[in-house]
C-alpha cells in the first residue's frame, strides 16, 4: 500500500488570467462564436456538399475553449465563456 506522503498529487498550477494572453485568447473565442452565429445563417457549397457556413468557425471555439481550461483554469474559463454567452444576448437584441 502506498502511504498518504506518496499518493498525494500537488496543486495545478495555472498561467495568470491577467496576461495578454488570455485577453488575445479570450476575445478570439468570442468573435469566433459571433462569427460562427452569423456565418450559421448563410449557405455554403463545397463541391457535392452543402453546409452552412458556421460549422468551419464553431469547432475553433472548442480548442479556445480548452486551451483557456488547460492553461488558465476553470475559472477563466468559465468567465470566458458566460461573456461569449452575454455577448450573444447583445448580438440577438441588436440582429
Amino acid at each position: 500500500m502506498s502511504t498518504p506522503e506518496a499518493s498525494a498529487r500537488p496543486a495545478p498550477v495555472y498561467a495568470s488570467p491577467g496576461s495578454f494572453t488570455f485577453a488575445a485568447l479570450a476575445a478570439a473565442f468570442c468573435t469566433l462564436l459571433l462569427v460562427s452565429t452569423i456565418g450559421a445563417t448563410k449557405g455554403i457549397r463545397l463541391g457535392p456538399v452543402f453546409t452552412d457556413g458556421g460549422v468551419f468557425v464553431f469547432p475553433l471555439t472548442y480548442v479556445i475553449g480548452d486551451i483557456l481550461s488547460e492553461v488558465f483554469g476553470w475559472k477563466a474559463a468559465r468567465r470566458t465563456i458566460l461573456l461569449g454567452f452575454a455577448l450573444m444576448m447583445v448580438a440577438i437584441v441588436t440582429f
